[in-house]
């Protein structure tokens, strides 16, 4: 009896054998941030991290960066993206400023002091904060396209942690968000503009007019003779 032939695989499926002499060998090309290297480094920085999608960095709760913060256990790098004018108005302790249009330069996009702490994890990482992560956000994927991979994002910014921990903050505190309108009030608040139109209309309408009358044209007057002469006859 003849055999069926077997189904063939394609080139992506088949196995390659592999050989236990070169089981320890690394491959030669190893940049840029993976999940082999990040399967490696979460368990030696044991830290509550977390990743999101879009977002080529890690965050930390304002209780893990607290705690960090105090207990100095890593050594970390801690940069406000934010303007300098908003930085000297508050900031985190130990914060450095470090504006987010400069990570655009075309050169020199990095200070000494990023230099020093860039893929240096576990020893060292980079924790970036502004005040609600609108800033901080694409500024955390910037710095991972340039090249550095260890760094996290606080999560919620410096107003959640001045919130938890105001004693971590130096000068003004920022103001809490506003809350936003809800439909309930905007119908409210729409039908009290209505109401109010409404009584000035009303109120318009029965006020008596203080403008003069306009002078009576000719005709009229022509009228109001013949009807005055007819009913003398």
């Amino acid at each position: 009896m003849q055999r069926k032939p077997s189904a063939r695989l394609k080139a992506s499926e088949r196995r390659i054998p592999q050989n236990p002499k070169y089981a320890g060998v690394r491959p030669q090309v190893d940049s840029g941030f993976n999940e082999i290297k990040f399967s490696e480094k979460f368990d030696l920085a044991k830290m509550n991290a977390r990743f999101r999608r879009d977002e080529n960095f890690r965050r930390l709760k304002p209780s893990t960066f607290a705690a960090l913060h105090n207990e100095r256990d890593i050594d970390f790098l801690l940069l406000d993206v934010r303007d300098n004018d908003e930085h000297a108005k508050s900031h985190i302790q130990d914060a450095l400023c470090y504006p987010a249009p400069m990570l655009s330069r075309s050169c020199n996009n990095f200070t000494p002091e990023i230099l020093a702490f860039s893929n240096k994890e576990p020893e060292k990482i980079i924790i970036i904060y502004d005040l609600d992560e609108r800033v901080a956000v694409p500024a955390g994927n910037l710095f991972f396209e340039k090249g550095v991979d260890n760094v996290f994002l606080l999560s919620g910014g410096l107003r959640a942690l001045s919130a938890d921990y105001p004693e971590l903050i130096e000068g003004e505190l920022p103001r809490p968000p506003s809350p936003c309108p809800t439909h309930a009030s905007v119908r409210s608040s729409h039908g009290s503009v209505r109401s109010s139109q409404g009584s000035v209309r009303s109120f318009t309408s029965q006020t008596p007019s203080n403008k003069p009358r306009p002078p009576p044209s000719v005709s009229s007057m022509a009228m109001g003779r013949e009807r005055a002469s007819g009913s003398w006859r």
